[in-house]
């Protein structure tokens, strides 16, 4: 393309413009496999090439466990996939009754993703997953009295329970 241009004081300048070569676009991006908290995608271009390159996911919980008992003290172990652990403790109230069994009610999923358990001496446990990756719990006892905790992920793999 040749196109001439009037400057505005006399003079004038021509541009020509030269076409270069076809460049290369990405074609696609796809994920084309997993290996643990790993994610291998590959790009593709235009002109047929490709590459890849991983993506870490962060650890996941693998387990919890009651590890101890010492008096009142409940202690529990968190166990993520990476290995790493975290332990946490639950204070139990002084007039406690004997542990409910989860089998001692229903269980039923809710469509927003949480979970009520409902046990059949009264109260109940909702279990929500948070987009923040916290999980938050509320106890409700035969009493109607409510009490709610969160448990969230930190990415040095440690738990925060508030």
């Amino acid at each position: 393309m040749n196109e001439i241009v009037n400057l505005g004081n006399g003079q004038f300048v021509k541009i020509t413009m030269l076409k270069g070569e076809k460049g290369t676009n990405i074609a696609s991006v796809v994920k084309t496999g997993t290996t643990g908290l790993v994610d291998t995608y590959t790009i593709t271009l235009t002109d047929g090439s490709s590459s890849t390159f991983t993506v870490t996911n962060g650890s996941s919980i693998e387990s919890i466990e009651k590890t101890s008992t010492v008096g009142l003290v409940d202690t529990y172990t968190v166990t993520l996939t990476n290995g790493d652990t975290s332990t946490f403790t639950v204070t139990n109230g002084s007039d406690a009754q004997a542990s409910v069994l989860p089998d001692k009610g229903t269980t039923e999923f809710q469509s927003d993703g949480s979970i009520l358990t409902t046990f059949t001496n009264g109260g109940s446990l909702l279990v929500e997953f948070n987009s923040n990756g916290s999980i938050s719990y509320t106890y409700e006892d035969d009493q109607g009295e409510t009490e709610t905790r969160s448990m969230t992920f930190n990415a040095d793999g440690s738990i925060t329970v508030a």
